[in-house]
């Protein structure tokens, strides 16, 4: 009797060990990813009428576009300036604790002073809390059930990141992203 109860601690004590050192594995996922990038291109014309604007990107590609009555500067613009467009995002994954829900999101634009050449900021960031319904490691997949009820099948870049969870854990994502359009 005494030795099964020897027996019984040390399978209690090995298992919540195991656990111990399984929490604390899972727990490292923090993934950070950023991506910035631009481009710039010289303005062909401007048809202030219909308010058309053709862009020469630095490939030589005519672009044409309609700029719509929130670009209030389009009067400042002419053909030889040059328009550069900067675009970044920042994704934030990590293991959500206890109790932890997100369905948050928020959106800020600025714009240039009336009167002077054209330009935006536009920014936003998207904080949600979802749950992973399924791993397919075959193609690096997670199916992730998001805060409405919708399943989102997503890429996972890092294979490795697919070991640190399992179906049922819950994660926080953070989607960060702005633009910045500027006429020199």
């Amino acid at each position: 009797m005494r030795r099964s109860c020897v027996l019984l601690v040390l399978v209690c004590i090995i298992a919540g060990l195991s656990a111990c050192g399984e929490k604390s594995a899972r727990k490292d996922l923090n993934i950070e990813r950023a991506e910035v990038s631009s481009l710039s291109a010289q303005v062909e014309a401007v048809d202030q009428k219909t308010r058309m604007v053709t862009l020469r990107t630095a490939e030589g590609k005519l672009v044409t576009f309609f700029a719509g009555k929130e670009v209030v500067n389009l009067p400042q613009v002419k053909a030889g300036d040059t328009v550069t467009v900067a675009y970044a995002n920042i994704v934030k994954v990590r293991m959500a604790e206890s109790g932890e829900e997100w369905d948050d999101s928020l959106a800020e634009v600025a714009r240039a002073v009336p009167g002077s050449k054209p330009g935006v900021v536009v920014g936003g960031e998207r904080t949600v809390t979802a749950t992973i319904e399924d791993i397919d490691k075959s193609v690096n997949t997670a199916t992730l059930k998001m805060p409405d009820g919708n399943l989102q099948i997503v890429n996972v870049k890092d294979p490795a990141n697919l070991d640190r969870v399992r179906v049922g854990d819950r994660i926080v994502i953070t989607y960060s992203e702005a633009v910045s359009i500027n006429v020199q």
